[in-house]
């Protein structure tokens, strides 16, 4: 089996964001926002969901000082039908998108493509983004909330959060090899 090497291609920035739920002292430090309600005055947890990648993107273009035309690619993934909240969240934006779903693997499956492009010089930037909300999750995957299931304590147990990269040739300390 033949390895993707990458020479050239580097992590700009990341941005995370987490539900209150899911922060503690370990992760807190490398956390760029923190959120305690589960709606965040949204209709929906779908909403809501598109909103945490949202939260992300617009933390990138704003620590890096990029603008959406300084991005050729956006790269999302989440866990819900028809990656529902990365194509509401690519909707707000003029910036051409590539939905990408592997469950937990999605962000770095969006690593591999966005550097395999951008190592062979066919985008410049990219912004690889993911999201998961527990609720959103429990609903359509385990045990539908509506039901009124009871989680045992042993099931296992989706995070609440997003995360997002800024992707190019750019050198910085964080460099993507293979």
């Amino acid at each position: 089996m033949k390895s993707l090497n990458f020479n050239n291609v580097y992590i700009n920035d990341y941005y995370t964001m987490l539900a209150k739920t899911e922060n503690n002292p370990i992760v807190s430090k490398k956390v760029n926002f923190v959120y305690d309600d589960y709606y965040y005055n949204d209709k929906s947890l779908e909403e809501t969901e598109s909103w945490f990648q949202q939260v992300v993107i617009d933390g990138l273009l704003k620590n890096q000082n990029k603008k959406e035309s300084d991005i050729d690619l956006l790269i999302g993934g989440d866990l819900n039908n028809q990656l529902l909240a990365s194509n509401f969240n690519a909707s707000l934006y003029n910036i051409p998108f590539l939905g990408v779903f592997s469950a937990c693997a999605s962000f770095i499956e969006g690593l591999i493509i966005s550097s395999s492009l951008i190592e062979h010089n066919l985008i410049s930037n990219s912004i690889v983004v993911t999201s998961s909300h527990n609720l959103v999750n429990e609903k359509q995957f385990r045990f539908p909330i509506e039901y009124g299931c009871i989680r045992k304590k042993v099931n296992s147990f989706s995070a609440t959060g997003a995360a997002g990269a800024l992707i190019s040739r750019k050198k910085s300390k964080l460099k993507i090899v293979n």
